[in-house]
């Protein structure tokens, strides 16, 4: 099983990996992976605002899991981080906003009609 210095060292690399653009998220059913050559991780959230963050192999078979809410940990509290960054990431937030921003500036050639 991994340690607590393991798992905290592992979020980091890849939430600084997401936010230089290096790691890409898809969204999948029920939260979001990323894919490495061999692996992928998982990260999702339930209803109750807990966070499930889960390591798996080329077999798509999990190696590592975590479960935490935010509040409850240093380690939830870094999962809850990554997910609102992998969230933003994988909806496409800032490219979204800045569409309509450019379309309200009118920066758009498109007769497009707002709802």
């Amino acid at each position: 099983m991994i340690t607590h210095a393991e798992l905290t060292s592992l979020v980091d690399k890849i939430k600084s990996a997401t936010e230089s653009g290096r790691l890409k998220w898809k969204v999948t059913e029920g939260g979001y992976a990323a894919s490495f050559p061999r692996s992928s991780v998982k990260i999702d959230r339930n209803e109750q605002k807990a966070y499930s963050f889960s390591v798996l192999n080329e077999n798509n078979e999990s190696v590592e899991s975590f479960s935490s809410r935010a509040a409850d940990s240093d380690i939830g509290r870094l999962l809850h981080n990554l997910f609102a960054l992998v969230q933003r990431q994988a909806l496409l937030v800032d490219a979204t906003i800045n569409d309509i921003m450019a379309y309200l500036e009118g920066g758009s050639n498109q007769d497009t009609e707002i709802m």
